[in-house]
């Protein structure tokens, strides 16, 4: 017998969502001043907060909902702070700690070898990464040109924020395919042929490196395959110089204007991205609104609790330093009318 049922047509598969890869620690050199003062990076104070704070708040606004915060060992304890206070935000939170590693390398090969690494993910090498966008574009574009062509194994985004520490890339006008890469010892210039011209090669060096890249399994591969690669840059560099042999494609996305993102390379950098947050260039990641030591747990019988050693009464609604704007009002369940202004305690 035949139903309405068979006519019906499948249902489109869902993307599977991104895996977010997130680097805790930092052994870059240039950081030293601050990496002497707080052995794990991640939780440097960007405003008083620690900058990996910054990081999972802009990554809850995005499609990721599957985290692995990859740790060196003398930091574990570190990351386990991260996860007790950000995985009820995440589908799966997960910590890899990885003993030994010094170098962005180093963990990836490390992961890759535990094959933890199953499908497509966002990789974040440096915590100070901060971007007011929800990558919805971003990704639907690289996930397109996976589909078209599965060698296009990653993307960079770069940003329009105005700084000092530009970048200079070629980008293919059309396919914004990445063309040219700074070598290691001159990461400021470019070596162009006169052909590159003929090519429709388009030289930008009026955005900046926003510290995110949309990774293929195939990059964490490269890593394994060469054991002297330390960072990111390194795979660039190899892809587009054996372009020929690998035949592997790296793009390049460019945020719009409206859309503020910023990494800091050195020390310099860093002290900049703390005067951006404060001029809420990436609103709505602001700094009053990460301090994770206010949240509020909801409880049964309407009772909010502040998470630390206060305890309430049974009916109690309790509020501190509410963001809400001025002179809020609002009805109890008892019929009662409650006026904020600043600070209240309301016993039921």
């Amino acid at each position: 017998m035949v139903t309405a049922s068979d006519f019906k047509k499948p249902a489109k598969k869902d993307e599977v969502p991104l895996t977010g890869v997130i680097i805790l620690d930092l052994f870059d050199q240039r950081f030293a001043p601050i990496v002497k003062q707080t052995p794990c990076f991640g939780f440097t104070e960007l405003c008083n907060i620690p900058v990996i704070n910054y990081t999972f708040s802009w990554l809850m606004r995005t499609e990721i909902r599957h985290i692995m915060l990859v740790v060196s060992g003398k930091n574990e304890k570190y990351a386990r702070i991260v996860e007790n206070e950000w995985s009820s935000v995440f589908n799966d939170f997960s910590v890899i700690v990885c003993d030994g590693a010094i170098s962005v390398g180093d963990f990836l090969r490390e992961i890759h070898n535990r094959e933890l690494i199953t499908s497509d993910f966002l990789l974040i090498s440096n915590p100070a990464t901060v971007t007011s966008s929800t990558l919805e574009k971003q990704i639907f574009v690289f996930r397109k040109r996976r589909q078209e062509n599965p060698d296009n194994v990653m993307t960079l985004l770069y940003g329009n924020c105005e700084c000092r520490e530009k970048t200079v890339v070629g980008i293919e006008s059309a396919t914004k395919k990445l063309l040219l890469y700074p070598p290691a010892n001159a990461t400021t210039q470019l070596r162009v042929d006169k052909v590159d011209f003929y090519n429709s090669v388009e030289i930008r060096r009026d955005i900046t490196d926003s510290g995110i890249a949309l990774c293929s399994r195939m990059i964490a591969t490269q890593f394994s395959d060469n054991f002297d690669f330390q960072s990111i840059d390194d795979v660039i560099r190899e892809i587009l110089s054996k372009d020929d042999i690998l035949g592997l494609n790296i793009h390049v996305d460019i945020f719009s204007p409206e859309e503020a993102a910023y990494s800091a390379k050195d020390y310099f950098s860093f002290i900049h991205l703390n005067s951006l947050l404060l001029e809420r260039w990436f609103y709505p990641i602001v700094p009053e609104k990460l301090d994770v030591s206010k949240f509020i747990s909801v409880c049964p019988r309407n009772v909010y609790i502040e998470d630390d050693d206060i305890s309430n009464s049974r009916l109690s609604t309790k509020i501190v330093e509410p963001i809400f704007g001025e002179c809020l009002t609002w009805e109890t369940m008892s019929g009662g009318i409650v006026n904020v202004y600043h600070q209240f305690e309301h016993w039921g």
